[in-house]
């Protein structure tokens, strides 16, 4: 996926960073289900866009409740075939 950022790890997962598919825009971690449905775990959310003070918006630690902006990237550690499935 050479779109993407990503990082090759030792038991055949990958850790990578990718934009936010489309329909998960507007719904939360817990509705998309990511874990079951894609075998997939997020490890930290970049929220996209500016702030008001127009200053890049941080890093933060996922939650059940976070609902996801057009411009979000997330940072997911899963197998090759789970990352690809994700993408597509």
């Amino acid at each position: 996926f050479p779109e993407y950022k990503q990082i090759s790890l030792r038991d055949g997962k990958i850790l990578s960073e990718i934009h936010v598919p489309d329909e998960f825009i507007n719904k939360t971690l817990k509705e998309i289900n990511i874990r079951d449905r894609y075998g997939i775990e997020v490890i930290l959310i970049k929220q996209g866009g500016k702030d008001e003070d127009n200053e890049e918006k941080e890093l933060i630690f996922p939650t059940p409740e976070y609902e996801f902006n057009k411009d979000d990237s997330i940072l997911i550690i899963g197998s090759h075939l789970n990352v690809k499935q994700l993408i597509k």
